[in-house]
């Protein structure tokens, strides 16, 4: 089942610049214009609230390159994750 009014959500989430699919209760995220990072992936139940602000901060850690050429290969957050105050999400 999808929550409610996710369409109106995946909207919101795309002017933040984020791309973001659904399916059974996972939630892929990643920037705009970043296809070749991984998509974050966050297994949310229903009815729990999504923080865009912390879904931006996934995906974000998702895009992390180092400079001589290593990345992140995954991320994925729990059902609690919320937005960290240095900027990467808890959880």
């Amino acid at each position: 089942m999808q929550p409610k009014n996710l369409n109106r959500l995946l909207r919101a989430l795309a002017r933040k610049g984020l791309d973001i699919t659904y399916t059974h209760q996972t939630y892929s995220v990643r920037l705009h214009h970043s296809s070749d990072a991984p998509a974050a992936e966050v297994l949310i139940p229903d009815g729990l609230p999504v923080e865009a602000k912390a879904l931006k901060q996934l995906a974000n850690l998702a895009n992390v390159r180092h400079p001589v050429g290593g990345k992140v290969c995954r991320a994925c957050a729990t059902p609690d994750f919320h937005p960290g105050d240095a900027g990467v999400a808890i959880g």
